[in-house]
């Protein structure tokens, strides 16, 4: 009977199992390479979401910012005169819009993100409306453009 040996330390007499033994490394290192690789492509795309996410929340947070200034100017014109009733309500829209603009400017994703969760775990109700609304919206918008 003749011993085969896998490895150094190791001896098998049945080159069956010698053989299942080296197909079993040579899958191991593939599998971990392919790990790296995965790995290497999430990080990428990870990166590149975030820089895509956070260029999406300043631009609208400038946005925001400008209609904030718009509807400051627009408040000031009511306020002399037009129609004093509106302006009350004209200046919280304003600093409501100046708030959210400085907060979408300043806030990083994982931000939004956790705070985002937090208000629909509040609201569930409001959160529920908002999301039917978006794919009512989604859907008429996907709808019309085909």
């Amino acid at each position: 009977m003749t011993m085969i040996q896998s490895s150094p330390n190791e001896k098998y007499s049945d080159p069956m199992l010698v053989d299942d033994i080296q197909t079993t490394k040579r899958c191991s290192k593939r599998t971990k390479r392919l790990k790296e690789s995965v790995n290497q492509v999430t990080s990428r795309a990870k990166k590149k979401t975030t820089g895509i996410i956070d260029d999406g929340t300043t631009k609208l947070g400038v946005s925001l910012g400008r209609l904030s200034e718009a509807s400051d100017g627009a408040r000031k014109k009511l306020d002399s005169g037009y129609q004093t009733k509106l302006s009350p309500a004209m200046h919280k829209v304003s600093e409501k819009l100046a708030s959210t603009s400085q907060y979408l400017q300043q806030s990083k994703p994982s931000d939004l993100a956790e705070d985002v969760y937090s208000k629909s775990k509040a609201n569930p109700r409001t959160t529920a409306a908002i999301l039917v609304g978006a794919g009512f919206l989604l859907g008429r918008l996907l709808r019309s453009k085909s």
